[in-house]
């Protein structure tokens, strides 16, 4: 896999969705924010591995994660959030991410004070199969 770029480009291009893939939720975009490089490289990997054709976007500050999700199109991205204190409770990253309608991955042990009831929690260490775990939850929506 090409290194993700900080500036999101695209890795692949995405295959034509199939019959019955309304199922599922399209994840045409991925953002990490993740303050580890080589944590997020795996990240990345494992991501590009589940999504082959999925733009991927690394980011270590939560100003440049904002930025980056800004474009994110809508109900269409995953963001994994190595989720510090500061990252679950930051009410303008809940409300973005909630306006871009992106189904998030906190690297976090479960908290009943997390700004995102659909959160999907990925208690640290984790294994690439938890993480694959996590972005099934993602990809097949809420209630999952």
């Amino acid at each position: 896999m090409p290194s993700p770029d900080r500036d999101c480009t695209v890795t692949t291009t995405l295959p034509p969705q199939g019959v019955g893939a309304a199922a599922t939720q399209v994840l045409t975009h991925v953002f990490i924010l993740e303050h580890d490089v080589i944590v997020a490289q795996d990240i990345a990997e494992t991501a590009h591995e589940f999504l082959p054709g999925a733009r991927i976007c690394v980011s270590s500050a939560l100003d440049q994660f904002r930025d980056a999700l800004r474009e994110a199109p809508l109900g269409q991205a995953v963001a994994i959030v190595d989720a510090g204190s500061a990252e679950l409770r930051d009410a303008a990253l809940a409300e973005l991410l909630g306006t871009r309608r992106a189904r998030v991955i906190a690297i976090a042990e479960p908290q009943a004070s997390a700004t995102g009831a659909d959160w999907i929690f990925l208690p640290p260490p984790f294994s690439t199969t938890a993480l694959l775990s996590a972005l099934r939850k993602a990809q097949d929506g809420p209630g999952t």
